[in-house]
């Protein structure tokens, strides 16, 4: 099992953003990636027997998280529990690239984009010009909420009405 070239490509530029930070890859066993070139990196094998309190349990916070395919090896509810986690306490960024296609004809697939936005996720940017069925999408702690206009002193602090109403 090969990833699509245009979607190893968008992962490749993610991790060289990245430079020299470290970064977590986790895919499943049986998927062949290219040789990314980060310096501190590390993978994780997916497979169903993949325990989260185990295999995620790591002595530092990676600036990138990258995960391929989770849905279709764990399962819905453990690949959004691995999200979350990550996206909370194991890594600064985190990039989901998940195959649309159902796993039979019978099959639907699992997973959805309500499910990326209800875990804060956004379309990567690079994504649009993908012609694989994939869906990659994309959380960073510096840029997940875009703060509001109404946010701000002007709205909060009302000096003018100091020493002139009692609240």
């Amino acid at each position: 099992m090969t990833l699509p070239d245009d979607v190893a490509a968008l992962i490749g530029a993610m991790i060289q953003r990245v430079e020299d930070d470290p970064v977590l890859v986790i895919k499943p066993t049986e998927l062949a990636l290219p040789d990314y070139p980060a310096r501190s990196s590390r993978t994780l094998e997916l497979s169903p027997a993949f325990d989260q309190a185990r295999d995620l349990a790591f002595e530092r916070r990676y600036r990138l998280a990258v995960v391929i395919d989770a849905p279709q090896t764990v399962g819905h509810a453990r690949t959004r529990r691995m999200l979350a986690y990550l996206r909370n306490v194991g890594a600064h960024g985190v990039l989901a690239a998940f195959s649309r296609a159902p796993l039979s004809e019978a099959d639907s697939p699992d997973w959805s984009v309500a499910d990326f936005l209800g875990l804060g996720f956004r379309r990567a940017e690079q994504a649009t010009s993908l012609t694989s069925a994939y869906w990659v999408y994309r959380y960073n702690i510096y840029d997940y909420k875009i703060t509001p206009d109404w946010l701000n002193s002007r709205y909060w602090a009302n000096p003018e009405q100091w020493d002139q109403q009692r609240w």
